[in-house]
């Protein structure tokens, strides 16, 4: 005669993620435990049942950083060894300064060493009555960038904006003489 076990042993590990980001480990729909990179579980279940192991689509690390496991479920019914590997993103930032005053490229999420377009913004907008703003420059992370519009290797997470002068507008009125001086000028200059 011989004996036969009546388990199987279940391998579950993670791949791409940091030591320091956990993601949980459901099976079957009920959370069984929080990994984070480098864990290893092995989970023992009855042979003849079939069990489905997941894990969270995306985890959460530093400032910035996210981490994307784009096949995050699988289904054993018999001993066998599965890795979650995950895929580091970090975030750009695209706003204006000052905020709101022209449409820019969408911030998002970025696989890292992928690129992201900026596109070009208007030279000159219209703001309130007597008011204008005319580009300045773009700046990445604080640092001045030439040009209207660029590429933005994302190797990190980026803050990106595009920075606008403010104009405003000086009437000049008198009912005797030619006055001079009307027109737009840059705030705070004389």
């Amino acid at each position: 005669f011989s004996v036969q076990p009546d388990t199987y042993d279940v391998t579950i590990s993670l791949g791409g993620l940091p030591t320091d980001v956990a993601t949980a480990l459901q099976v079957d729909g009920n959370k069984v435990a929080e990994m984070k990179g480098g864990d290893v579980h092995v989970l023992t279940y009855p042979i003849g049942t079939s069990h489905t192991f997941q894990v969270d689509q995306y985890a959460t690390g530093a400032s910035g950083y996210r981490y994307y496991c784009a096949s995050n479920s699988w289904t054993a019914g018999a001993e066998g060894s599965n890795i979650f590997n995950y895929a580091t993103q970090v975030y750009l930032d695209v706003s204006t300064d000052p905020i709101g005053i022209a449409e820019v490229t969408q911030p998002g999420w970025y696989q890292v060493g992928s690129s992201a377009t900026i596109s070009p913004v208007s030279t000159e907008l219209d703001g309130s009555a007597g008011v204008k703003y005319r580009f300045a420059e773009w700046t990445i992370d604080g640092t001045p960038r030439a040009g209207n519009g660029f590429v933005v290797v994302m190797d990190a997470p980026h803050k990106v904006a595009a920075k606008f002068d403010t104009y405003f507008k000086l009437t000049v009125l008198s009912d005797y003489g030619n006055p001079q001086g009307q027109g737009y000028y840059r705030a705070a200059t004389t």
